[in-house]
């Protein structure tokens, strides 16, 4: 998760950096635990880029479209 609560621009430059570098797909989230919790950030809280989802489902299509392996 390179976009997350809690975490800097700068942080999060350097983690889409890496991300980058080790073609990984830069995903991110709130690490919501539930209603009521003390300083839990909202569902929602954090921006991911929607080209991070298009590419998590560019991946998914390649992975159906590949025949099973013995």
């Amino acid at each position: 998760e390179a976009y997350y609560y809690g975490y800097t621009p700068e942080n999060i430059k350097r983690l889409v950096e890496l991300a980058g570098k080790y073609h990984l797909i830069p995903t991110g989230g709130t690490d919501f635990h539930g209603l009521g919790m003390l300083n839990e950030p909202v569902i929602g809280g954090i921006d991911v880029p929607l080209e991070s989802a298009k590419q998590l489902l560019a991946l998914a299509a390649q992975k159906t479209l590949r025949p099973a392996s013995p």
